[in-house]
């Protein structure tokens, strides 16, 4: 049971992580539509 719970949770912080990497890439690639550079 232990272990199921650590693979859910190492899966979900992974999604997360990649989610947040991905808005991260449209922000800056909205901004620099805009003609603003980071």
């Amino acid at each position: 049971m232990k272990f199921l719970y650590k693979k859910i949770y190492k899966n979900f912080s992974i999604v997360l992580i990649s989610k947040f990497f991905e808005d991260i890439v449209y922000f800056k690639n909205t901004l620099k539509s805009n003609n603003f550079f980071i």
